[in-house]
């Protein structure tokens, strides 16, 4: 069977959120995941339902890209639309069930599914660029506010797609001096 609920909690309780490396992380949330998941489906087979006592999260993953129009991002802007639209469809379903339902939208986060990208300099240069902290977005920074949201800390935010991609989607920089045209009104 699944592992005891309590019994995992207390473990990556002692362990501490941001322990280990986010490959780990997301293993124990797995972990914690198919536990609930297994409690449920049980309690929802001998019951006819189930009964949620302790606040639950679900956390979905959106895209800076709906908030601010990127060249050649159609088709991610309309699917992760469809993301934003259901947080907040959800968490209004959801919320007198004490079920929390947000998102993370990042901008460009050097992973593997990205590193082509990030890979070349001049994309790399050009994206650096975009986002106003300077560089593009790392694991670490995702990962820390997704352990928030998920956290009993959250437990008074619901129905929120939260930008964690460097001012991308909320800052205009002004363009570089070579940029600017004299021409342009």
């Amino acid at each position: 069977g699944a592992p005891d609920v309590r019994e995992r909690r207390r473990e990556d309780r002692d362990e501490g959120v941001s322990a280990g490396t986010p490959d780990e992380r997301l293993a124990a949330m797995r972990r914690a995941l198919a536990a609930v998941a297994d409690r449920s489906l049980r309690a929802w087979r001998r019951f006819g339902f189930v009964f949620v006592v302790t606040v639950a999260a679900a956390l979905f993953f959106s895209t800076a890209a709906t908030r601010v129009g990127l060249v050649n991002h159609e088709a991610i802007a309309a699917a992760k639309g469809g993301v934003d639209g259901l947080v907040t469809a959800a968490a209004a379903t959801y919320a007198s069930r004490g079920i929390r339902v947000n998102a993370l939208a990042p901008g460009l986060v050097r992973s593997e599914l990205t590193r082509r990208l990030v890979e070349n300099p001049a994309t790399l240069h050009a994206s650096e660029w975009m986002h106003p902290l300077g560089r593009v977005g790392e694991g670490d920074d995702i990962a820390g506010m997704a352990a928030f949201l998920v956290d009993r800390q959250a437990s008074w935010i619901t129905g929120q797609v939260i930008a964690v991609d460097g001012g991308l989607s909320s800052i205009k920089l002004a363009p570089p001096a070579d940029r600017i045209s004299k021409t342009r009104a």
